[in-house]
């Protein structure tokens, strides 16, 4: 992480993700869960990784960090198996 990320998750503490990165978010949505998978990719054209992901529960408040591959021990959100795997 940069100086620019450190400074960007200090002043908002609703910011859960940050990489400098070009990318994108990919959210899936039902009665039970919201999920966001942050994605990105070094270059245009590069392969696309999920860097983080984070689901929201029904009548949970907050956000909760599902995954993130430097400090998961399970399979990646897209190979997953379960409501919380990618989709």
């Amino acid at each position: 992480m940069n100086d620019i990320g450190r400074r960007l998750l200090a002043a908002n503490p609703d910011m859960k993700c940050f990489n400098a990165q070009r990318g994108y978010v990919r959210v899936g949505l039902d009665q039970q869960l919201w999920r966001n998978d942050s994605a990105s990719f070094p270059i245009p054209g590069a392969p696309i990784h999920t860097r983080a992901s984070f689901v929201v529960d029904d009548q949970v408040p907050g956000v909760t960090e599902a995954w993130r591959p430097d400090t998961a021990t399970a399979a990646s959100p897209d190979t997953a198996p379960g409501p919380r795997a990618g989709f």
